[in-house]
């Protein structure tokens, strides 16, 4: 996600919006140079800003000058779709499904799904980093570990409100333990509790072309979980690394 951006005023919060989308070109034009140049880690962060900064001012057009670049739905799906394919050049091939298929409608989004190994993952492990878009170009993620007779499970939650690249997103995590065996079997299921709030995982690892956690809240609101507001963690969080 690009840096983020600080305000101290009304009139500052929209000067800082329009001097921002001011340089998606550059992002732009940035990616598309150090792309074809074979810089594909440098072309990435290019991409990933040129991303972040189309959701963003996209959301925040209004308070844009009249005469600045109008937005659509396909510029974000070119910008999502510029990621992944950086990402493909990488051999990171989940992380590039996980941003084309931001916009699965979308044809350039549908070429390269399909250009994409059939086989996304090396092996079936459960330990990895796992996401759920947020939006401008921010993830929730839960990452898991090996800690000997159990796993660690991190949840990392935003809410990317309107001006999250402006006063920051709101936050909520969570971290519980999840054992490899019950009952003399392998272990697929996790829980969080907190208060009135449960959230349970759910573990799909059988394919070597999509593995992901089913997260569903059973119980209690986001505030009762301890996130901050407008934080959830249901969704289906797609494995990346």
């Amino acid at each position: 996600m690009a840096l983020m951006i600080s305000s101290n005023s009304y009139a500052d919060r929209n000067a800082e919006i329009r001097e921002a989308c001011a340089q998606l070109p550059t992002y732009q034009q940035q990616g598309a140079r150090l792309y074809q140049q074979k810089n594909y880690s440098k072309a990435l962060d290019a991409f990933e800003n040129q991303a972040t900064y189309t959701h963003f001012c996209l959301l925040n057009q209004d308070d844009l000058a009249k005469s600045a670049q109008t937005l659509t739905e396909a510029n974000l799906a070119t910008a999502y779709n510029n990621v992944g394919l950086a990402h493909t050049k990488l051999g990171q091939y989940a992380w590039a499904k996980a941003w084309y298929a931001l916009r699965p409608e979308n044809k350039k989004s549908q070429y390269n799904l399909s250009k994409l190994p059939k086989q996304l993952y090396t092996d079936q492990k459960i330990t990895g980093e796992y996401v759920r878009y947020a939006g401008q170009g921010a993830w929730n993620r839960l990452v898991v570990s090996d800690q000997g007779d159990h796993y660690a499970i991190r949840f990392y939650g935003l809410r990317m409100g309107l001006l999250a690249l402006i006063y920051g997103p709101n936050l909520g995590e969570f971290t519980i333990e999840m054992p490899k065996k019950v009952a003399g079997k392998t272990n697929t299921h996790a829980e969080y509790h907190y208060e009135d709030c449960q959230i349970d995982l759910d573990f799909f690892n059988h394919s070597l072309s999509e593995q992901f956690i089913a997260v569903k809240q059973q119980q209690g609101d986001a505030s009762s979980c301890g996130f901050g507001f407008g934080v959830y963690a249901d969704g289906a969080y797609h494995k990346v690394k």
